[in-house]
């Protein structure tokens, strides 16, 4: 069982790309006309913004957001250490510097109850990251930014299409960007990137600033048509593995927590287990293909120079645990059933029926 399928091109979405080619220009490229402005509507609209800016990756959608609100030389923003590090590396770059808020220990995002204590007059910003697939606890990190006069950016790389109190993400804040890698909950082919406001001036600034860089190919564009058309679908797919996967898993083995104020969009399904390292290779044996969370961002060497290497110590204690499993719209629920039963032999767990 590979970990992740999704990225390759589905049966018939070369046959759709082509029937796109209306939307081309005669260079090739869709640079404006009508391509791009649908396809940014109908992103906004799921999201329920009012602007939707399409940017050509994931990273350049965080820089785009980052320069857009301003951030730079001299700005502290809270975020996570527990993230891809795309909008730490961009907030690097632009010469503003990262603090790292530890995690909650239930869900690995940020812990909100860590933000406000990390607040100096040279903060601007809060950047929760929305990890695996699960929104942080939104209302009380705009709450706090709303008593400090801080802007909230939502990184949603991971999360397209969860919910909290019922509101999409991407939406949750004043800025909000997510992705459209293979390992995104958007993701499927390619890497376009988009960012989302109801903010019109900052929506204006980003177009301003996006329309300056390279233009978007229109094949990028197609494919992005045929995953939104299909994306509900494969959501709900995705949605089937994990509720079987917590069937098995429920009172057996610990995981990733689920807030029930929350709807989350399962890029990943993460357990947190002491002895990841031979269940892995166990796992591996049985042609079942697993990852794991990067070191933090708070101990890499990049980030040395930041001092946060004791700041954050349940995100120390649970990126040596988590073990992500394959989560996948092409998988159906048996196939989770048996992914989950071997997880729970190797690791010399009963099963919960004989």
């Amino acid at each position: 069982m590979p970990f992740l399928v999704h990225h390759a091109l589905p049966p018939g979405m070369r046959e759709l790309i082509e029937s796109r080619a209306p939307i081309r220009d005669n260079a090739g490229i869709c640079t404006s006309g009508a391509g791009l402005p649908e396809l940014e509507a109908r992103l906004a609209g799921r999201t329920g913004a009012r602007h939707c800016i399409a940017t050509r990756s994931g990273a350049d959608a965080v820089a785009l957001a980052l320069m857009a609100a301003g951030l730079g030389k001299g700005h502290e923003v809270i975020t996570s250490p527990f993230a891809s590090g795309a909008t730490v590396a961009a907030l690097v770059r632009r010469g503003a510097r990262p603090v790292f808020a530890d995690i909650d220990r239930a869900t690995c995002n940020i812990d909100a109850a860590q933000i406000e204590a990390l607040i100096t007059p040279r903060t601007r910003a809060i950047v929760p990251v929305s990890l695996y697939g699960q929104p942080a606890d939104m209302e009380e990190i705009n709450a706090i930014a709303r008593r400090h006069q801080l802007l909230v950016l939502e990184d949603a790389l991971e999360s397209f299409g969860a919910t909290y109190h019922r509101k999409q993400s991407g939406n949750l804040s004043a800025v909000g960007y997510t992705s459209l890698l293979p390992e995104a909950s958007l993701g499927w082919h390619g890497d376009l990137g988009a960012v989302f406001t109801s903010d019109d001036a900052l929506a204006d600034a980003m177009r301003l600033r996006r329309d300056a860089g390279a233009p978007m190919m229109d094949q990028q564009l197609s494919a992005v048509f045929d995953l939104l058309d299909r994306f509900d679908t494969a959501l709900q797919r995705r949605m089937r593995v994990a509720a079987s996967y917590e069937a098995l898993f429920s009172g057996r083995l610990p995981r990733v927590g689920r807030q029930r104020d929350r709807g989350c969009a399962f890029s990943y399904y993460a357990l947190l287990l002491e002895e990841r390292a031979r269940l892995r290779a166990a796992l591996d044996d049985l042609g079942i293909a697993t990852t794991i969370h990067p070191l933090p961002l708070h101990l890499q060497r990049d980030y040395a120079f930041l001092g946060a290497a004791e700041r954050c110590p349940v995100a120390t204690q649970l990126a040596a645990l988590v073990l992500c499993l394959p989560i996948d719209s092409s998988m159906d629920e048996l196939q989770a059933t048996r992914v989950a039963e071997a997880v729970l032999r190797v690791a010399g767990v009963p099963m919960p029926y004989a």
